[in-house]
């Protein structure tokens, strides 16, 4: 008796999700248009805001990267909205246009906004996607970024003491652990489990944190230690830039993350930079 209880709980559960699965409306993602861009950038800025739509609730994500953008809206597919866009380079900087297409030619919102540098891009990538596709929030057509812009969230202002960071912090997007201490010092456990020390300065209203000292080899654990050794010896410290604090315990910005291109003695590093927060444990 008890057994047929719980599987008709555990059906009418699968009923449940499944109707909930489907009522979600079906959102197709597609690669912006490039122009102008070096390739590293499109990729870094493609992936992270394919990643922020994924973390966006009541849509079912269909990835269509690997596909054109349509001149018309899709039959196929059984897509409610897609998502596309275009990035240029521009005198001004660089210009990112972004849409959310529906079925409904009335469903349409477009954002257009010109960045500085591609690290800003990545900085506003989660809070243009949110605009986006929320529907409370009325879109004005092209803007350009400037100095008033940059911080204008609520809850958002520069990084102006660093007595007030010490504490324990963690990374959401590497799961790094760090502690930060007095006069501008700190630790950070990287996911290796290797403790590198760091430093902090203020500058401009940014909390710029280093990596103190030379690299270790051990950062490079993945690959054998004559090549780690060599990987170690380029490669430059970690840093990250976090020019928002909200509510003294969440801090945005960009990490300069190194990506190791190649295989054996011919194996180098390069750098791209990549959206990272840090919250306050």
């Amino acid at each position: 008796m008890k057994k047929g209880v719980r599987s008709s709980r555990l059906l009418i559960l699968f009923v449940l999700f499944a109707h909930a699965v489907h009522a979600a409306p079906r959102v197709g993602v597609y690669r912006l248009e490039v122009s102008g861009v070096p390739a590293h950038t499109e990729t870094t800025i493609n992936d992270a805001l394919f990643s922020f739509i994924r973390e966006l609730r009541g849509y079912h994500v269909v990835d269509c990267r690997e596909q054109a953008v349509p001149h018309r809206f899709p039959e196929k597919g059984n897509l409610d909205y897609i998502f596309c866009g275009a990035m240029d380079l521009t005198p001004e900087g660089i210009r990112l246009a972004v849409a959310l297409k529906g079925k409904d030619h009335n469903a349409t919102r477009l954002l257009s906004k010109t960045y500085e540098t591609a690290a800003r891009i990545l900085l506003d990538s989660r809070h243009l996607v949110r605009d986006v596709f929320d529907r409370s929030v009325p879109l004005t057509g092209n803007q350009t970024e400037t100095s008033s812009m940059r911080h204008t969230r609520a809850g958002e202002e520069s990084v102006s003491s660093l007595d007030a960071l010490a504490g324990s912090w963690h990374s959401t997007e590497e799961g790094e652990r760090i502690v930060i201490v007095s006069e501008g010092r700190g630790i950070a456990v990287l996911r290796s489990g290797l403790s590198v020390p760091l430093k902090l300065k203020i500058s401009d209203g940014v909390l710029v944190v280093s990596q103190k000292g030379a690299v270790n080899a051990r950062q490079f654990s993945h690959f054998p230690p004559e090549i780690a050794q060599k990987l170690a010896q380029e490669a430059r410290p970690l840093q990250w830039r976090f020019p928002k604090i909200s509510g003294n315990n969440r801090l945005s910005g960009v990490r300069t993350a190194p990506v190791v291109r190649g295989a054996g003695h011919t194996a180098s590093v390069e750098y791209e930079e990549v959206p990272e927060e840090w919250v306050r444990n």
